[in-house]
């Protein structure tokens, strides 16, 4: 599960972003957040949305670069 990606000078990306899948302090639609043993609750999805050429490619592209050299 990805909990969190940060990510820096990559491509259009200059400075530092975080991409978290932390769930922050909003009471609605508590049904659907993911609580692990350890008590930490997490977003079942989340969107990713920009302006064009905003480097929204270059995230997932890196997102998956990262992800493939871990397997």
């Amino acid at each position: 599960m990805l909990c969190q990606f940060t990510v820096k000078n990559y491509k259009s990306i200059r400075e530092e972003m975080t991409f978290d899948m932390q769930a922050a302090a909003i009471m609605e639609h508590k049904n659907r957040i993911i609580e692990t043993k350890d008590g930490e609750k997490f977003l079942p999805a989340s969107v990713i949305y920009g302006p064009n050429g905003g480097g929204k490619s270059n995230v997932l592209e890196r997102l998956c670069m990262h992800w493939m050299q871990r397997s």
